[in-house]
């Protein structure tokens, strides 16, 4: 699963890395320390040659039609996203890459009351990465993040963690040709890269707060906080 996420990296790193024109997003773009669902997330869509970066609501609408308890989703499952009716179509034809640099996940912890403490994940080398996304024109587009099984290592904190998808992945997942068939495989075919989880403060817990005291270290929590996987 992921709830929350960070994306703190300068808009020059970001706009390198993904080969985005900076220039059009230069207006909207900050870094962010506690990204959350409902709100506009930068995205990377297009093929290789129509790349661009948008800013697209978190939170994928249920469409015409769907009963008011249906939706928003902010994830969709990898392992059955080509046979939900809701996501079938951007499965096809609206696929994006969410840039990001960490995610959060919460611990229950003993005790009364009960405390969830915070963790931040980030690649055991730093920098950014790309999250597996679809996304759904609307009054306001919103996107989802595909998530798959989290790997042993992971699960005394969460069964399910965003598909990290490779950089020689981008290509063939924005592709406007690219077959359904090719995707699913491909979507199987990813291994989670390997993270380290450190315990952070609980300012990220306020979704309303976004500012670098969100991943502030903590003192550990438990052992598992330090483990890579």
């Amino acid at each position: 699963m992921c709830g929350r996420y960070t994306l703190a990296a300068e808009l020059d790193a970001v706009a390198d890395l993904f080969s985005l024109d900076a220039g059009p997003l230069a207006a909207d773009y900050r870094p962010r320390w506690n990204v959350a669902p409902g709100q506009d997330v930068l995205a990377v869509t297009g093929a290789e040659a129509e790349r661009q970066g948008r800013f697209l609501r978190w939170g994928f609408p249920a469409g015409p039609g769907a009963p008011p308890s249906r939706g928003p989703w902010i994830n969709a499952r990898s392992e059955s996203v080509g046979g939900r009716p809701a996501f079938r179509e951007s499965l096809r034809r609206r696929r994006c890459l969410v840039p990001a640099d960490g995610f959060f996940e919460w611990a229950a912890l003993p005790g009364r009351p009960p405390v969830r403490q915070p963790y931040r994940l980030r690649p055991a080398g730093g920098g950014l990465f790309a999250m597996a996304g679809i996304w759904r024109p609307a009054a306001r587009a919103g996107l989802a993040v595909l998530t798959q099984a989290a790997p042993p290592p992971l699960a005394w904190l969460h069964d399910r963690v965003p598909v990290v998808l490779p950089r020689d992945a981008w290509g063939a997942w924005l592709s406007a040709d690219a077959p359904e068939s090719l995707l699913l495989s491909r979507l199987a075919a990813v291994e989670p890269p390997e993270f380290v989880a450190r315990a952070v403060s609980q300012a990220v817990n306020n979704a309303r707060f976004d500012g670098p005291e969100c991943i502030a270290e903590a003192a550990p929590a438990r052992q598992e906080q330090s483990s890579l996987f």
